[in-house]
């Protein structure tokens, strides 16, 4: 048997959902990225939120993420599984407003997490999660899974140039790539390196003229058990870090537009 690897499980749908599934599942570090009120709040209620992906700012993946016609229902929070810190996604997460934060989950405790045996479904209200009710175990799905990078291939027409960190496939078949809309994203976005936390559930099992746009985790007190999880605060954070200095501390300058001034000033 050949060794495993992105061209080789192109072969079908459930090879390749699979493969990414297994690759997922073993990375070390799962990365998140947000302003740190955001990530207070969750360290003091001991939980955290997936979401439906209608606010997401990539418009193509909260398109195809979820579907009208669709059986289903999903949400999700992106993490990244590079080993060390994006200057990116600071950019892009709080660092600009200096105050961003990242979160970072050992391969155990995401284990621990996927393992949840309940969570609780609903919307936020004037910034308040409000409760639509709660799941059990068998009626729903929660995997990690790797997010596809893709663009069309000029090798051949009807294939596609995918890649997942350093693997590389110039002419993947589209009638594979296209069934998975909802993990698939442009190259433009993969310096994420995303590693995706997904639930899913029937739409059958949801409440009836309700929209649910969240789902709540508890983190059953893995942010307060030593080594499992770590956060560290943005490079260029204001004021008194409450938390781990970033490692990139004092490597950028933040100052993108150096003395230019806004007109009218």
């Amino acid at each position: 048997m050949g060794e495993k690897n992105l061209q080789t499980e192109c072969l079908s749908v459930v090879q390749l959902e699979k493969y990414l599934n297994t690759k997922a599942a073993n990375h070390k570090c799962y990365k998140t990225y947000a302003r740190l009120n955001r990530i207070q709040s969750w360290i003091d209620s001991d939980c955290f939120y997936l979401d439906d992906g209608s606010n997401w700012n990539d418009t193509h993946d909260r398109q195809t993420f979820n579907s009208d016609n669709a059986k289903v229902k999903r949400f999700g929070r992106c993490f990244s599984f590079s080993k060390s810190e994006s200057v990116a996604m600071w950019m892009l997460y709080g660092g600009m407003q200096k105050d961003g934060a990242m979160l970072e989950f050992t391969q155990k405790a995401m284990r621990q997490l996927i393992s949840t045996p309940n969570v609780e479904i609903g919307n936020w209200v004037d910034g308040r999660f409000i409760c639509a009710g709660h799941l059990d175990r068998e009626q729903f799905d929660l995997e990690l899974k790797d997010i596809l990078y893709a663009a069309s291939s000029s090798k051949e027409s009807n294939g596609i140039y995918i890649r997942r960190s350093d693997e590389v496939h110039h002419n993947a078949p589209a009638s594979v790539i296209n069934q998975l809309e909802h993990c698939v994203k442009s190259t433009s976005w993969s310096y994420e390196n995303e590693c995706r936390l997904i639930l899913t559930v029937e739409k059958s099992v949801l409440p009836l003229n309700q929209t649910i746009t969240s789902v709540k985790i508890p983190f059953n007190g893995l942010l307060l058990q030593e080594g499992q999880t770590s956060i560290y605060c943005a490079p260029n954070f204001r004021g008194e870090k409450p938390y781990n200095p970033s490692k990139l501390s004092d490597e950028i300058d933040w100052n993108l537009c150096h003395g230019c001034t806004t007109p009218g000033e």
